[in-house]
Order: structure tokens, then C-alpha cells, then sequence
């Protein structure tokens, strides 16, 4: 889901010609129409489809890249990702993100503090956010400064007891 997006952006990063890598992990049964897509906007130096990976190679491209970039949509049969693993994963090894305020998403994921959220759908939009990432060395390194701790104070064991022990005093009472 939101890969025809990101495909779309990223052809416009390269026409208007930003340097970028793009590179796309996992599986499933979008891999022939994002390989088509990939072909059709004459993505192939840009794009690379890397296939389901073990999770030592997941963490290995954690500290390769710059960012993560997750434009969720609405699956067509309407099915939503309520909070990604790959938003809090990256956010925990540093990576800014770049996403769309889809379900949870936006309680961890804070606008211009720990990644940035575009509209869905938005291929424009997403393109001017990942150019101003790659061109704007100080909000790039603010927002990875914000990254780690914002995972550590929002998935603190303490905090979330809790935070769970209100609850259930409060649905007792």
C-alpha cells in the first residue's frame, strides 16, 4: 500500500534532479505491478525492489539509509494499518520519517519533530517533503535527534504499567 505514491514521487525527485536511493523491502503480490511501475517511469538505477529480508539484513539497511519513507493508504479493500513496525523501528534506530497521518500514526510520529507527515495520496507533496529532507541538513538532524527519544518516552515499560493500571482502575470503578 502507498507504493504507486512513492513510485511517483520519487520519478519526480529524479526529474527535477534530486540525487536519491530508493529501496523497497518485503514481498507479496504488489511486487509485479511496483517492478511494472518501476520500469514504466524509467526508475530502474533509482529504485530497488530488495525482496523479504531476515531481520539482521532489515537492520542492516536501518544504517544505511537516511530516512524512512511510508506513505500509507487505504488498502482497496478498505483494510488500514493501524500503526506500522517498520514506523516505530526506524524511529528507535534513528531514521526520520516521512508518512501520512493513517490511524495511530500520527501519535507517534509528530510533524517536524520526528518525521513529517504529508497528505494522503500526495505524490507532490511527498516528493517536496523527501527533496527538503535531502536539502536541509539542520531539520534533517533535528528530526533524528527527536527520533530515539520519542520511541524511548512513548514505549517506556513503566509509563505504559502505568498508564494500564489506570485503565483498568477506571473500566473497575
Amino acid at each position: 500500500k502507498g507504493h504507486t505514491v512513492l513510485l511517483d514521487a520519487c520519478r519526480q525527485l529524479r526529474d527535477r534532479g534530486v540525487p536519491f536511493q530508493c529501496w523497497i523491502v518485503g514481498k507479496g503480490r504488489l511486487r509485479s505491478p511496483i517492478q511494472k511501475q518501476i520500469r514504466e517511469l524509467g526508475l530502474g538505477d533509482d529504485v530497488k525492489l530488495l525482496g523479504p529480508l531476515r531481520s539482521g539484513e532489515v537492520l542492516e539497511c536501518y544504517h544505511r539509509v537516511h530516512a524512512s519513507v511510508l506513505p500509507c493508504v487505504e488498502g482497496s479493500d478498505g483494510n488500514k494499518d493501524g500503526l506500522p513496525v517498520s514506523i516505530v523501528e526506524a524511529l528507535a534506530w534513528g531514521l526520520p520519517i516521512i508518512t501520512t497521518p493513517m490511524t495511530g500514526i500520527p501519535e507517534v510520529v509528530e510533524h517536524e519533530k520526528n518525521g513529517l507527515l504529508v497528505p494522503f495520496r500526495d505524490a507532490g507533496r511527498l516528493a517536496e517533503e523527501m527533496e527538503r529532507l535531502v536539502n536541509d541538513g539542520a531539520l534533517y538532524e533535528n528530526l533524528r535527534a527527536q527520533t530515539r527519544p520519542s520511541v524511548a518516552a512513548m514505549f517506556d515499560m513503566e509509563k505504559t504499567i502505568t498508564q494500564m493500571e489506570q485503565c483498568f482502575k477506571e473500566s473497575l470503578s
